[in-house]
């Protein structure tokens, strides 16, 4: 074993500052430096006059774009590197967007009580909340910006592209899935099961789309209001890491009675290795679910697997997409 002084703390020491390096991206989409930027380089003056910003604030955040190669600099005049130009910029595609500040502006005092999570066990605010609720109001647009290939892709691997297929998205957000299998099949229909102020997300994104006579929404928490069916395609985006083993028990056995003979419940997660060494994200991903669920966690494919038969599927198959993110489809037996 290596002593003390031959091993290198500073994976640890970088650990340490990623609030400093969270706060400084917060703050810099907040006050829409890159944006201020984009016009063209400038110094950190001129910066701060075109942002309303002072020069000390502006030169402290620049150092932290420089640093993280997000923002670049020659002799005192900075710009915005090809990765700030792509999401730092409001307009841009792949805007990170407003919502990631209002996010962290709701989460942010949760984060500062995880030692007294930890010892509890029990998270700072209930899931029905008015904080959770402000929190879920920030995080669906988030997420429909993030995963919209992600549903994309998943309809596709289902084969949903033929036939007349019924779908239920459960606790469904900005209605990913739907709009993925409606845009797919102009005989499918979808329905979402949701929170009311959700839906009303979910039914504006339809409508955009020119979708809304082939789409439905049922308000209600989807861990005790009946989801209706049968269906032939149950999804669950995101949903069972929220939720404690005994809850996601239920909820898949009552999922199972949803669907027709053969129907299949297709899962979408952050899914831990079986003896959790890794992906680190899925691992890291677990205090999320500490502090903002009462029994939500990372679960393990195994894991995974064992939920779905003891709720009467067959044995699942799995398939990684994404850099984070793994699908796992089961049919009901």
């Amino acid at each position: 074993m290596n002593s003390p002084t031959n091993l290198d703390p500073a994976p640890l020491m970088q650990a340490l500052s990623g609030l400093r390096v969270n706060a400084a991206l917060v703050s810099a989409l907040e006050l829409r430096l890159c944006g201020h930027l984009a016009p063209g380089p400038c110094t950190t003056k001129e910066l701060g006059a075109r942002a309303g910003v002072s020069e000390r604030g502006t030169q402290a955040l620049l150092d932290v774009l420089v640093a993280l190669g997000a923002c670049e600099v020659d002799g005192g005049v900075y710009r915005n590197g090809p990765m700030a130009h792509a999401f730092l910029v409001p307009g841009r595609p792949g805007y990170l967007g407003d919502e990631e500040v209002a996010m962290f502006r709701a989460a942010f005092a949760s984060w500062a009580e995880l030692t007294t999570v930890a010892r509890s066990g029990k998270p700072v605010h209930e899931n029905d909340s008015p904080q959770m609720l402000e929190f879920w109001t920030s995080l669906t647009p988030a997420i429909g910006r993030r995963q919209r290939p992600l549903a994309d892709e998943a309809v596709r691997w289902l084969g949903l592209g033929e036939g007349a297929p019924s779908l239920l998205d459960v606790g469904g957000g900005a209605a990913l899935y739907s709009l993925a299998l409606l845009r797919l099949n102009d005989r499918a229909r979808a329905t979402q099961l949701d929170w009311p102020h959700v839906n009303r997300i979910a039914s504006e994104e339809v409508a955009k789309a020119g979708l809304s006579a082939r789409f439905q929404m049922i308000d209600g928490d989807f861990r005790t209001t009946p989801p209706g069916g049968p269906y032939d395609v149950v999804v669950l985006s995101n949903i069972v890491h929220q939720e404690s083993e005994a809850s996601a028990h239920d909820l898949m056995k009552r999922l199972h009675d949803a669907l027709r003979p053969g129907g299949r419940v297709l899962v979408s997660e952050f899914l831990v290795d079986d003896g959790r060494t890794g992906p680190a994200f899925p691992l890291m991903f677990n205090l999320n679910m500490l502090v903002n669920t009462s029994g939500g966690r990372s679960y393990e494919r195994a894991h995974l697997a064992r939920l779905y038969r003891e709720a009467g599927f067959g044995d699942p198959t799995f398939q990684k997409v994404g850099p984070v993110s793994t699908l796992a489809v089961a049919a009901r037996a």
